[in-house]
């Protein structure tokens, strides 16, 4: 059988997510931004994205970074020399600065 990651869900809660997420894939590893969506009620600078990569040799790879208070964020992964073809999956999800809260998770298409 084939996992179609598209329709899993890695985090589920009540905080506002993310969204119109982008990858690019750099010399340095893999880059995504996108809307904070910190104007929403219960969002909160303090909240902080978590990103996760699965290699297709089985290696995870995750990033944190605060939401923040600017409409857009950005994210680095540093996974030096990777490409599209190495990567399995891309999720973003947001917590709570004390982790009591997450938000849904949204899978990054790249391809």
């Amino acid at each position: 059988p084939v996992i179609d990651y598209s329709k899993m869900q890695i985090a589920k809660g009540s905080l506002p997510g993310v969204e119109d997420v982008k990858v690019e894939f750099t010399a340095t590893g893999i880059t995504l931004t996108g809307d904070t969506r910190i104007e929403m009620p219960k969002a909160m600078a303090t909240d902080v994205l978590t990103v996760i990569a699965k290699k297709a040799n089985g290696a995870i790879k995750a990033a944190r970074a605060p939401r923040g208070e600017s409409d857009t964020f950005s994210v680095q992964l540093a996974l030096p020399g990777v490409n599209a073809a190495d990567i399995v999956f891309v999720y973003v999800f947001v917590n709570s600065a004390d982790g009591s809260k997450a938000s849904n998770s949204v899978y990054v298409p790249f391809v």
